[in-house]
């Protein structure tokens, strides 16, 4: 399986289509493997944090999250040209378990959040299990019982939306532990399952400003967004200096 380097993040270059069809695969094969979506923030985030960094390294599974992900490995002159939202693998990896009677368990969000989008998903995907809900607030003193709970229904896909860093590392410390097919860390996609939070519009989606409409919609992401020049910043001056990373 070929990769492309950015940022020192060996990443899948398919299609959803394609990357669905692996992360089924491996969901089958039930040994806890761990597909990734970097956006342009996590990406950020990796090369100040080395432990984030060796996390996205191993995953089974890479795939380009954002358009800023894309640019910068334009600048690296190491092109991506798929890029795979991880709400979208999701979506399209649990309609193809539905046709297989295949389970998922939901973990994150705020208490309410995981059952409604368990009751959405249902409706969407007739066929999907749900193997179990748990909101994202749990203390270290109930993480045993959610691990026995996981085991016990050994889903074939485990949403973990934490958010980032938490739910990579969270990921990685407890796969060893864990009876499942694929792990993916989701960040909000519960919120947008659920019906909670709603996605950009479709076309808006295509052109790649997925991420402005998220601004606008909640404008305390603002300190974030201001931070991802960076990433363009360094790929550039790797680029001019002619070393990758």
């Amino acid at each position: 399986m070929s990769k492309t380097t950015v940022f020192s993040i060996p990443f899948d270059d398919v299609s959803l289509e394609e990357a669905a069809e692996r992360a089924v695969a491996m969901s089958e094969e039930r040994r806890s493997a761990i597909a990734v979506t970097p956006n342009a923030e996590i990406l950020l985030a990796a090369r100040r944090d080395a432990r984030l960094r060796q996390i996205l390294q191993r995953a089974d599974l890479t795939v380009a999250d954002g358009i800023g992900v894309i640019l910068a490995s334009r600048l690296l002159g190491q092109p991506l040209t798929h890029r795979v939202p991880g709400i979208d693998l999701a979506a399209a990896v649990m309609a193809k378990l539905a046709g297989k009677g295949e389970s998922v368990y939901l973990l994150g969000a705020e208490n309410g959040v995981g059952e409604q989008a368990a009751e959405r998903l249902q409706m969407r995907y007739p066929g999907l299990r749900i193997a179990g809900v748990c909101g994202g607030y749990f203390n270290i003193n109930e993480e045993e019982t959610l691990r026995r709970e996981i085991n016990a229904a050994c889903p074939a896909l485990l949403l973990v939306c934490l958010g980032s860093p938490r739910q990579e590392k969270w990921l990685d410390e407890n796969a060893g532990k864990l009876h499942f097919g694929l792990g993916i860390g989701l960040g909000g996609a519960l919120d947008v399952f659920s019906g909670y939070k709603r996605r950009a519009p479709v076309i808006v989606q295509r052109v790649g400003l997925e991420w402005l409409y998220r601004l606008i919609c909640e404008p305390r992401r603002i300190g974030r967004i201001a931070r991802l020049p960076l990433l363009f910043l360094a790929a550039a001056k790797i680029r001019l200096g002619g070393n990758q990373a």
